[in-house]
């Protein structure tokens, strides 16, 4: 058979599962929106692929008054559920192209836009990855802890009532008989990877 390389080696991303996805694939569908300015894909080394995404200022206003909205700036359309659910349709456009394991699962729309000046982007307008994944840790730590209590309350809504939901972290089993429980065990959890 043949192998088909697909991005750059270097900017690989190699998931919990050991799945290694091209990001450079997904961030060219995602950019090719006219709401989208810039995204960045991450999940190395967690239990799923997911997205910081950029608002075009420039395209905003007219996809705006095209929808029937008033004139929101970068920062309000970041948090209005039309502007969020029309990134998820591009989202899922990106999606269509990789399998399951490589799709983005989860995304955050940031209110600020990545920049040369601001160091996050370099003069050819390339990805700064190791500036973006430190400036922007929060969110992307908030998806990580955001699938955590997903996990758990599926599993929880999913149990038996007799029986004690179980829920995996980075293979340390999390045992609790309420969905409270298993929110404060994850939360431990987080607080105690991020001192350790």
């Amino acid at each position: 058979g043949y192998v088909q390389i697909t991005g750059r080696r270097k900017e690989i991303i190699v998931t919990a599962a050991g799945k290694n996805v091209a990001p450079a694939v997904l961030e060219d569908r995602l950019r090719a929106h006219p709401l989208v300015s810039q995204c960045m894909v991450v999940g190395d080394q967690r239990p799923f692929v997911a997205a910081l995404v950029t608002l075009d200022a420039e395209m905003l206003p007219a996809w705006l008054a095209q929808h029937g909205k008033p004139d929101l700036d970068v920062s309000a359309a970041a948090r209005d559920p039309l502007v969020t659910a029309e990134v998820q349709r591009a989202v899922d456009h990106a999606n269509d192209i990789v399998s399951a394991a490589e799709s983005i699962r989860r995304f955050s729309i940031l209110d600020v836009d990545f920049t040369e000046s601001a160091g996050q982007l370099t003069p050819k307008l390339s990805l700064r990855r190791d500036v973006l994944a430190k400036e922007f840790a929060g969110p992307i730590e908030d998806r990580k802890f955001e699938q955590w209590v997903k996990n758990a309350t599926d599993a929880a809504s999913k149990a038996d009532v007799t029986s004690t939901p179980t829920v995996l972290v980075d293979g340390e089993k999390l045992e609790s008989t309420t969905i409270d429980g298993l929110v404060s065990d994850l939360q431990q959890a987080v607080e105690a990877a991020q001192t350790g």
